[in-house]
């Protein structure tokens, strides 16, 4: 892309997902093994072999979610009691990059005992921006392969999947979503009499979801576990600065 402005995007949510082969290797306490300390939810369901862990981590909630089949590790907002969306406190590459640091070590502590099938790196960013035709000349920036009519286009949503070649025998997925956003608020009037209103606020919404492919059913090489992982969170911190990548 020849404009290279940055944009400040915001996490709403980031998640890594683990897809186990097997399902009976143990797998402890993830929470605990992540962060270092209890989490302050443990929650286990016995029956159906699934497991929740949930504590404070960084400007979030870090909550863990494991069963026989896959582990969700995500990163969530902490709750707010102004109206309005929900963001991580720091700038989406702060927290992307921190996620990444967070999950590599512990991910190269399982790398024996834990077979894995496939990983995927997933996200959601917003950038508030002033009005709905300034939305959609941001989208047409970062969608350099897109045509957009920023002063007639509405609805727009925009989904590719742009596989990536791989050192690993096999190629990513780097599936990205792109759409304008508009946030109604109600505001209630002091002034006795007066009628209540909505104010709209406006914003770009870039959804990520790297991962290894659904075909690939045998275990992973360990080794190549972290480099996989790493490969997948700098794929999403490229888009967030680029926009699309044909």
């Amino acid at each position: 892309m020849s404009d290279q402005r940055a944009i400040n995007w915001r996490a709403e949510t980031l998640r890594v997902t683990l897809f186990r082969h097997g399902g009976d290797d143990a797998l402890g306490a993830v929470w605990q093994n992540i962060v270092g300390r209890a989490p302050e939810v443990d929650e286990n369901r016995a029956r159906d072999r699934i497991r929740r862990e949930q504590g404070p981590y960084g400007s979030g909630l870090l909550e863990v979610v494991t069963n026989p089949i896959r582990i969700d590790i995500r990163i969530l907002p902490l709750p707010q009691e102004s109206p309005g969306i929900m963001l991580l406190g720091d700038t989406a590459e702060t927290e992307i990059r921190s996620i990444g640091a967070l999950i590599e070590p512990w991910l190269a502590d399982i790398t024996a005992t834990v077979a894995l099938t496939r990983i995927a790196f997933a996200g959601v960013l917003i950038f508030p921006v002033e009005d709905l035709l300034s939305s959609y000349r941001e989208l047409a920036r970062l969608l350099p392969t897109v045509q957009i009519d920023a002063e007639h286009t509405r609805d727009l949503l925009y989904r590719v999947n742009r596989v990536k070649d791989g050192a690993y025998g096999f190629t990513y997925n780097r599936m990205t979503t792109w759409s304008s956003l508009i946030l109604k608020r109600f505001m209630m009037n002091p002034s006795l009499g007066m009628p209540a209103s909505f104010v709209n606020d406006y914003f770009i919404r870039f959804e990520f979801d790297n991962n290894t492919p659904a075909e690939h059913a045998e275990p992973l090489n360990p080794a190549d576990i972290v480099p996989i992982f790493s490969d997948l969170v700098g794929m999403a911190l490229e888009n967030s600065v680029r926009g699309d990548r044909p």
